[in-house]
């Protein structure tokens, strides 16, 4: 896949982006340049990477381009990396008319956070753990400053790459970085989006003391976490695992 021009250039002296670079390095070795994504990549090499002309952000399902844009070929190849990219967690989406019905409803959370949301316009955002981007892509919308997607999985990855081409939000990238990275953006984000992640960490407080240290001092940030009902008190690290979750 060729080189983007990376949006967090310009903020070299303000982050730490020497040591950015070398861990993207690593984890592009460890989660993204690995061999069972190689057939991915080759088809990804056969998209065109063009702005799509009919995107809609601003609607439950987040569409990007219409049938009509592109050649029956696109479409095939189109096909084949999203049927790839199964499980599609967040959603849903539309990319050139083919409906992509994810796992989860993220248009329903989006509704519930919108209204109390600081306003986006101008200002850098970060989403910690925000699987393939779909709530950056519902805030592009506001015309943020910058946005950076932050998650370690590859597949996210892919997934929000896939998107990202045609959907002309050229102020948006994904990092392949969890919350342990996120002390390299000290005082940096104006917004962080930090929703169903917590409960997944091994060390929850370190985890909410990092996503502090990227937070600009009178910044805003959107936590969400599992809540277990009455009134007993109980710790963020109960024993047990709640709802087959990994941590949780």
């Amino acid at each position: 896949m060729e080189e983007r021009e990376d949006i967090l250039a310009p903020y070299a002296g303000r982050i730490s982006y020497g040591a950015l670079l070398k861990l993207r390095e690593k984890r592009g070795r460890e989660h993204i340049w690995i061999d069972p994504w190689d057939e991915l990549r080759g088809l990804l090499s056969f998209l065109p990477r063009i702005q799509a002309k009919s995107v809609c952000l601003d609607s439950d399902i987040v569409s990007i381009g219409d049938r009509s844009e592109v050649s029956q070929d696109v479409i095939d190849i189109i096909e084949k990396c999203i049927c790839a990219l199964i499980p599609w967690r967040k959603g849903p989406y539309s990319l050139f008319g083919r409906v992509i019905d994810s796992e989860w409803r993220s248009d329903l959370k989006w509704n519930r956070i919108e209204p109390f949301l600081d306003d986006p316009h101008e200002k850098k955002v970060a989403d910690i753990g925000g699987n393939n981007g779909y709530f950056l892509f519902r805030m592009a919308n506001y015309s943020p400053k910058l946005m950076v997607n932050f998650d370690p999985n590859g597949r996210f990855y892919y997934q929000f790459e896939l998107l990202h081409r045609f959907s002309g939000v050229d102020n948006m990238q994904h990092e392949v970085l969890g919350v342990e990275d996120v002390h390299l953006f000290e005082n940096f984000f104006d917004i962080v989006l930090f929703m169903g992640v917590i409960y997944h960490c091994r060390d929850p407080l370190g985890a909410l003391r990092q996503v502090y240290t990227c937070l600009k001092p009178g910044g805003q940030m959107i936590f969400e976490s599992l809540a277990l009902p009455g009134r007993k008190p109980v710790s963020l690290t109960p024993p047990g695992r709640y709802g087959k979750m990994r941590n949780a």
